[in-house]
């Protein structure tokens, strides 16, 4: 299962489309496919989309298939010349993968929690500003009714110096 998918892939999602059509053509046959089969039946396809050859669909399988999300076995071709030949069928992983979304579902959801955090980051910066605000808001009120209070203790200071015996209105 993939984890990250590197930046470039997010913008140009060629990559996904093929690794998906792979899986949906393999998901369509019900059967194991040899690899002639999956190159003949996949390049036409991609072909009318993308700029695909060969060499790109080998490597495809080969990705599949470390992701775990297709299943390989070897028999004997039925023609003498060929040997062992590989067949390709995609695994339960696959299927459960493909129907979730594919690659380029993945993509999409990993690019819809990357916008969400950025959101989440952004309101965050917002809300800390506002924050500082009324902090400074908070420490100015104390500041003038430190000042009141200060004013108000030196004429209770005053007024009883002046008159210290009749300080009556003091209290």
């Amino acid at each position: 299962m993939i984890t990250k998918i590197p930046n470039d892939w997010v913008q140009d999602n060629s990559q996904f489309i093929i690794l998906d059509a792979i899986l949906t053509y393999l998901h369509d046959q019900n059967e194991p496919v040899e690899f002639f089969s999956v190159s003949s039946g996949i390049l036409p396809i991609l072909k009318e989309r993308i700029p695909i050859e060969e060499n790109i669909v080998k490597g495809a399988l080969r990705k599949l298939f470390k992701d775990e999300f297709l299943e390989t076995s070897e028999k004997e071709s039925a023609f003498q010349d060929w040997g062992i030949v590989k067949y390709y069928q995609i695994s339960f992983e696959g299927v459960f993968f493909l129907r979730s979304g594919g690659y380029d579902g993945q993509a999409d959801r990993i690019r819809a929690a990357k916008n969400a955090s950025d959101a989440i980051a952004i309101e965050q910066q917002r809300q800390a500003l506002l924050l500082l605000d009324m902090n400074i808001l908070m420490g100015l009120g104390a500041a003038i009714g430190a000042l009141y209070v200060i004013l108000e203790i030196v004429k209770y200071a005053v007024e009883f110096f002046q008159n210290p015996i009749n300080c009556w209105r003091c209290f």
